[in-house]
């Protein structure tokens, strides 16, 4: 993954890739286009990148250098966000029954300030779970709060956190004065938790209200929350993860329910979406992989059989997945074929090191410019994902760079693979022995490999999976009664 210094347009981000134009497209993103980022970051970068060979494509928000390597012709002004004000610090019992007053106040009065300060305090008990410092106060000041979101998000309109960090992220960066709204065709706002905010900024900018709005949706948000629910053994924090679910499931049927169409990454994710709001107009445009970028060979493997996963160590369900593997898989292959290596790569994998202590065989990769050393180095993927959602990139980058993926079914979900082809599915518990057997086994890696790398380079380059993506912005469009 290529380091990027991220950056805040202000104005409107022009793309384009010499076509006669036939729509202007405005997009509103929370996500940051990057070409070698994250799964969700590429994916953006993709699907922006079809858009723009058949539109005029004016970006709003969040964009990094890796974005400006599409055609751009014109940015609007250039302005880092403002700095926070350092707050003077109190003595201690100032600052206690400072923190005291505004907890009950933001209690007695959670809606006030459209709930900002609430999921705010929120917020902050959930540091407090984390800290493993829960004892005398922090321990009531978590179980207090946590109570009352808990009880709370039964009955109120509480925004999910996301949506809320989003939309306060994009009150920061001034709207362009010189844009013309009333020339756009269609909305296209990148990721569920930008659509509150992406409305807004569309009407602030002067979009008809009769406008088509797409939604890329990239995951369904509620899912994750559930999932991550049920590996929780504290019963307070499982909780507290129904709570958050329950919420983005309220929210996810509502914007589902307003887009004009809603693109998702799986054929899963699309049914899910139907179950939550069946007049929907939900289509699938699957992840791809960059078939040139992530060109691999059987060659180059570490003389010592590694495993090896990467993935955004920000994100709960993969510090899980490393976990797991550190935890429960590794010591159990080792002790079937002896040693073996595993590299944990990706952004902040800094978090990890602990898990890496004392075992010179364990190796972390924190944020590297480049992922595809890694995959050159390993032999095999496991991906040992309980929860999440959408579709892993990581598997279509293995397969593209020829390394055998051992993976969960939640791992593998979305993936139109072929357990025993492509792709060996096995649950956690099973995990061990198949890798132990696929380490001693290079003719069955080889098979798998070969089958999974066919695969890919047929039917998963980001070239066929975005193709339909001008036609369904034609669709959108023309379909509008109010526009024609």
């Amino acid at each position: 993954m290529r380091k990027t210094q991220s950056w805040i347009a202000s104005g409107s981000l022009a793309l384009f890739c010499g076509y006669q134009f036939q729509m202007n497209i405005l997009v509103i993103s929370g996500i940051l286009p990057n070409s070698a980022g994250t799964g969700v970051e590429m994916r953006t970068w993709h699907l922006l990148r079809t858009s723009a060979t058949h539109s005029t494509v004016s970006l709003f928000g969040c964009c990094s250098d890796a974005a400006i390597k599409i055609n751009v012709t014109q940015v609007g002004d250039v302005m880092d966000a403002p700095p926070t004000r350092q707050p003077k610090r109190k003595l201690l019992p100032v600052r206690l029954v400072t923190a005291v007053i505004r907890t009950i106040r933001t209690l007695a009065f959670p809606q006030v300030n459209d709930w900002s300060n609430y999921l705010n305090l929120v917020n902050r008990a959930r540091g407090v779970i984390s800290s493993k410092q829960c004892k005398g106060l922090r321990g009531a000041f978590w179980m207090i709060v946590s109570a009352h979101f808990i009880v709370l998000s039964h009955f109120a309109a509480i925004p999910p956190f996301a949506v809320h960090f989003v939309t306060a992220a994009f009150r920061k960066i001034r709207l362009p004065d010189n844009f013309d709204g009333t020339q756009i065709d269609a909305v296209w706002i990148e990721g569920t938790p930008a659509w509150s905010r992406g409305m807004q900024v569309a009407q602030e900018l002067g979009v008809p209200a009769s406008t088509p709005v797409i939604l890329s949706a990239h995951n369904v948000e509620w899912l994750i929350s559930s999932r991550l629910s049920m590996h929780e053994h504290t019963w307070w924090k499982r909780q507290f993860l129904r709570s958050d679910a329950r919420i983005y499931r309220r929210f996810e049927h509502r914007v589902h329910s307003q887009a004009a169409a809603v693109i998702h990454c799986s054929e899963d994710d699309r049914q899910l979406a139907l179950d939550l709001a069946p007049s929907a107009n939900v289509c699938v445009v699957p992840n791809g992989v960059d078939i040139e970028y992530y060109k691999g060979s059987n060659q180059g493997c570490s003389e010592v059989p590694t495993l090896f996963y990467t993935g955004s160590y920000t994100y709960r369900p993969n510090l899980e997945a490393a976990n797991e593997l550190v935890k429960h898989v590794l010591p159990e292959v080792r002790r079937l074929v002896g040693r073996v290596r595993l590299i944990l790569a990706g952004r902040n994998a800094t978090v990890l090191n602990p898990l890496a202590a004392d075992d010179d065989d364990i190796v972390i990769v924190d944020s590297p410019e480049d992922i595809r050393p890694v995959f050159r180095e390993g032999w095999i993927m496991p991906v040992t994902l309980k929860s999440g959602g959408g579709t892993r990139l990581k598997i279509l980058e293995a397969m593209s760079m020829k390394r055998t993926v051992v993976s969960t079914a939640v791992g593998a979900e979305g993936l139109p693979v072929t357990d025993g082809n492509q792709i060996l599915i096995r649950e956690i518990e099973q995990m061990p022995e198949v890798l132990a057997e696929l380490i001693r086994d290079q003719q069955q890696r080889d098979r798998l490999v070969e089958n999974a790398h066919q695969w890919v380079t047929n039917t998963m380059s980001w070239n066929a999976c975005t193709e339909p993506i001008p036609k369904l912005l034609q669709q959108v469009i023309n379909s509008d009664p109010q526009r024609n």
